[in-house]
């Protein structure tokens, strides 16, 4: 006789011949009803056969989805939206939400969310006057990530797991818990979604650990680098700001002068709380920053650091106001370094869609791996980045294994400038390459 395990209300664990199976279970009304768990059972328990949060998340989706088959959302007042109703309210809390500084993000985050979800919606085929919940089930997701996958000549996006997953996670981010007493405050019935990525792509969704480039790789980037310091002005701060000072892209973004103050002893220091680890850890980065590096970011932003031209002269600019961001179009000076640098360095854009990213690595690796006495090592990478120590130890490199030597001593020069930031070392753009 099989044996039976209630593992969660409304979920009950089934032993038989044949391995596990999964049934659900709910009382809508007067009628009960009742599913067959199509997602594999080892993917919803743990190892001990306890529920995980996927668990809990597919048994709400489904008790939503049967309420709204009879018209009901199981509280009286509330209904299922449909997809459109769904992100226009999305949309409409999180812009509200916007206005209170203890939960503001950057206003891309928020825009990200609502075209990546738009990008999954259009790869279900399915209509947006349907219910939502026909969006969120898990064999449909299983399909917008296969669509995201395939290659580009089966009618696929040809992304890397990693990349549709970055999309696939907006139907997460529109259920967020925080969210659902907002939807509820607008008549909605929503349940908090969590979408198992493993499931969907297996381990190689996750962050992989840092890979060294190779010396080739390292020297043309080092070349391209010395190159883009004579290019366009914004392209030149952007590379400096991810290559030297390991700032992420959307940090640049909001650098402004005021970033830049002026210290007791003389010298301009960086200073600013990396948004990304706002929430979690809460880091501020505050380093002096040599002075020739300073000088050479003011030459390329004279306007912005309020030391504009006089009128007719060059570089004046009519529209400066104190307070101006270096870089206000940051996705299209960051679109062309990412180009500019895997066609100079020879990456493909399938693994190095965003190339620029691999600068900030570099200078994070670099430090990591030169000895604390020479002014590297963990806890000065831990300062200039912003990231906890397992962060970049795991995601930037292994300070404790063995490493190949960096290719040149033009870019030894530059292992010398960005681990001697408080020493004042010498600026890039002097070393003869």
């Amino acid at each position: 006789m099989a044996k039976l395990k209630t593992v969660m209300p409304g979920v009950v664990l089934r032993y038989g011949a044949r391995g596990k199976t999964m049934r659900f279970s709910c009382m809508i009304g007067r009628s009960r009803f009742t599913y067959t768990v199509k997602t594999p059972v080892e993917l919803l328990l743990t190892k001990n056969d306890t529920p995980t949060r996927e668990l809990q998340s597919e048994y709400n989706r489904w008790v939503a989805q049967q309420a709204a088959s009879v018209g009901q959302a199981g509280i009286a007042g509330l209904r299922v939206p449909s997809i459109k109703e769904l992100i226009d309210t999305f949309s409409d809390i999180a812009w509200t939400r916007q206005t209170d500084p203890r939960f503001k993000k950057a206003d891309r985050t928020i825009e990200t969310a609502i075209k990546n979800f738009g990008y999954c919606l259009d790869a279900s085929g399915i209509r947006d006057t349907r219910p939502y919940i026909e969006l969120m089930d898990f064999d449909v997701i299983r399909r917008i990530a296969k669509k995201f996958v395939d290659p580009v000549a089966e009618g696929g996006r040809g992304l890397t797991s990693t990349s549709a997953w970055s999309y696939i996670s907006a139907l997460q981010s529109v259920t967020a818990k925080w969210t659902i007493a907002e939807y509820r405050d607008r008549g909605y019935i929503v349940e908090s979604q969590v979408i198992p990525k493993s499931s969907l792509f297996g381990k190689a969704a996750d962050p992989k650990q840092y890979t060294e480039l190779s010396p080739s790789v390292i020297a043309k980037i080092w070349d391209w680098y010395m190159k883009m310091q004579d290019g366009d002005a914004s392209c030149a701060f952007y590379a400096i700001c991810m290559l030297e000072l390991a700032i992420r892209p959307g940090d640049i973004g909001r650098l402004t002068a005021d970033n830049f103050p002026m210290a007791t002893n003389g010298h301009h220091r960086l200073v600013y709380k990396p948004r990304k680890t706002r929430e979690s850890s809460n880091r501020r980065v505050d380093i002096e920053i040599p002075d020739a590096l300073y000088e050479r970011l003011k030459a390329l932003k004279p306007a912005e650091f309020g030391k504009a031209a006089k009128p007719g002269e060059p570089g004046h600019q009519e529209e400066f106001e104190p307070g101006m961001v270096f870089i206000p179009n940051l996705r299209t000076v960051e679109d062309k370094v990412n180009a500019s640098l895997r066609d100079s360095c020879g990456l493909d854009r399938e693994h190095y869609g965003k190339a620029s990213y691999e600068l900030r690595k570099l200078c994070i690796h670099t430090i990591l791996v030169t000895p604390a006495d020479q002014g590297g090592g963990v806890d000065q990478a831990v300062r200039l980045s912003g990231d906890r120590r397992d962060t970049i130890e795991k995601y930037y490199c292994d300070p404790y294994k063995s490493h190949t030597a960096l290719p040149s001593n033009a870019f030894a020069a530059f292992a010398k400038s960005v681990t001697g930031l408080a020493e004042h070392s010498s600026a890039i753009k002097s070393v003869s390459t």
